[in-house]
């Protein structure tokens, strides 16, 4: 659906990796999907990413794994994503 994107955070990735995020199969938002950390992205494919999350440890996690997978092939990409949701899981926790 179409709306306002209230809150969250905008950042850049190439146009390339735009592309390969709205791939239906995308390894690192399907690891992310697949975690159970709560949050919303909208993608554009001028490389515009939005991401909005309940706390923002979880938003820059998610910002840095996105860029981490540019460079990545995808079976480290699932590795990569558990062990960084495992650590801002821990971290929240110990809040």
């Amino acid at each position: 659906t179409y709306g306002p994107l209230n809150g969250g955070t905008s950042f850049r990735v190439s146009i390339g990796l735009a592309r390969e995020l709205l791939l239906p199969e995308n390894a690192v938002l399907s690891a992310l999907d697949k975690s159970g950390i709560p949050f919303e992205i909208a993608i554009g494919v001028n490389g515009m990413v939005w991401v909005n999350s309940p706390d923002p440890e979880i938003t820059i996690m998610i910002l840095n794994a996105i860029k981490n997978s540019e460079v990545m092939p995808e079976d480290k990409v699932r590795g990569m994503v558990k062990v960084m949701v495992k650590n801002v899981k821990k971290e929240l926790m110990d809040e």
